[in-house]
């Protein structure tokens, strides 16, 4: 059975829509994708994860994070710019007071049940907090941190392309394609959800002028959305960011010596970074090269014919061609 959330919004609301993103969203989803057991589009990165975070225990994360239905507020306070600095995200979560960390910690309980380190949270909130924010670093820099270049170009990308839409066909319209189980009419945002509500849970709420900030994951699913809109935190929606599932890339090897000298090293690189294909921003994130340099390298690789472009919506991604992975064959092989 389908439930719904309605969220009144005013115009004034609909002039403050912004859009952020941080790490500690991407942290936050990216557990729920380790529940799902290897399911794509994160399955390269899950197995990766899962060799790093080996024989490790995350305690006080599954205190707060039970994938399932609800996670404490606190912990993914909402973004109001695009925030780059886990740091940054460290420093909210520690302003956030005493009373709220416990008020999410027993909605946890009333949910999941009691542990260990819930009965901590409650008894000493200030002090667990670091405990979990030791956790969080260390799953950090074991899973995301070195993926958070490419990560983060993806969010840029999903969010130029938003914006573009706004500026063309209005607020609504933008929020009306923004994922498919929201829909905006008559100043309302729907949003459908599978489960049931929890008791203490709004089904109906305003937004009182504060705006929405909404939220690119490229870890949440393309067609659903979360919300977050109680009375510490500034309303967000986070949604799937467009094509997200192709963030993912494993470290690229240095090109091979005969490639290079045949190709040059900066079109041999970017041959290479084509394995999996990807716009020109992205592969000049990727390669460390600036956007202009990509550009004339793909222009050459073109008129080679060992690459091709192709338009998606907005963008144009770049791919091998069957002449272009046939020549990466011979030079590995």
């Amino acid at each position: 059975m389908q439930h719904v959330i309605d969220i009144h919004v005013t115009p004034h609301d609909l002039a403050s829509i912004r859009f952020a993103y941080s790490p500690m969203m991407e942290i936050a989803f990216s557990l729920f994708a380790c529940d799902a057991d290897g399911i794509m589009p994160h399955q390269r990165w899950l197995e990766e994860s899962k060799r790093a975070l080996h024989n490790i225990d995350l305690p006080y994360i599954k205190a707060v994070i039970p994938l399932k239905r609800y996670l404490a507020d606190f912990v993914t306070p909402t973004p109001l710019r695009p925030t780059l600095d886990l740091q940054d995200d460290f420093d909210a979560i520690r302003a956030t007071p005493p009373d709220v960390i416990r008020k999410n910690i027993q909605l946890i309980i009333d949910i999941h049940g009691h542990t260990p380190e819930r009965q901590q949270f409650l008894m000493y909130p200030l002090e667990t907090l670091e405990c979990l924010l030791d956790e969080i670093r260390l799953y950090w820099d074991r899973a995301l941190a070195h993926h958070w270049n490419r990560i983060v170009a993806k969010l840029d990308d999903d969010i130029m392309l938003h914006t573009r839409h706004m500026g063309l066909h209005g607020t609504g319209s933008m929020l009306n394609q923004l994922t498919s189980n929201i829909r905006f009419e008559a100043m309302t945002l729907h949003i459908d959800k599978d489960r049931a509500p929890h008791p203490d849970e709004k089904t109906e709420c305003g937004l009182d002028g504060q705006g929405l900030v909404l939220v690119p994951n490229v870890f949440r699913s393309p067609n659903g959305s979360s919300w977050q809109v109680v009375p510490e935190f500034a309303p967000m929606v986070i949604y799937g960011a467009f094509g997200g599932g192709l963030w993912y890339h494993a470290d690229l090897p240095d090109p091979e010596r005969d490639l290079v000298l045949t190709l040059g090293e900066g079109r041999a690189r970017v041959l290479l970074g084509l394995r999996t294909p990807a716009n020109t921003s992205e592969l000049a994130r990727m390669l460390n090269m600036t956007a202009g340099a990509t550009s004339q390298h793909l222009k050459r690789l073109g008129e080679a014919g060992l690459v091709r472009a192709r338009r998606q919506g907005y963008f144009v991604y770049y791919m091998l061609t069957e002449r272009g992975q046939k020549l990466l064959d011979v030079f590995a092989g």
